[in-house]
């Protein structure tokens, strides 16, 4: 799963802010209970893709407040709970 994240200041992509990309590789225990091959189909059970995003996103939240507290003030930096984003 690869997830970016843009800051900008406009729509202008010359005034990005920030950009950041994260790929996770994520190891399943038990994937056979959650995924399903169907020839050229993949059935994922519910439940399972909003935890993944949730840890991708958990974890760009966690590298962006490590690499920008020493930049700006923690106070300034917006960080949203998964179940807000949607």
């Amino acid at each position: 799963m690869s997830l970016i994240v843009k800051y900008q200041g406009s729509p202008n992509e010359e005034d990005k802010i920030l950009e950041i990309e994260t790929s996770n590789i994520f190891e399943i225990v038990g994937v056979e209970e959650v995924i399903e091959v169907k020839g050229e189909k993949i059935e994922v059970k519910e439940g399972i893709t909003p935890t993944l995003v949730g840890i991708a996103i958990g974890t760009i939240r966690g590298i962006l407040v490590a690499k920008m507290t020493s930049t700006l003030e923690l106070e300034n930096i917006f960080v949203y709970h998964r179940d807000m984003i949607c």
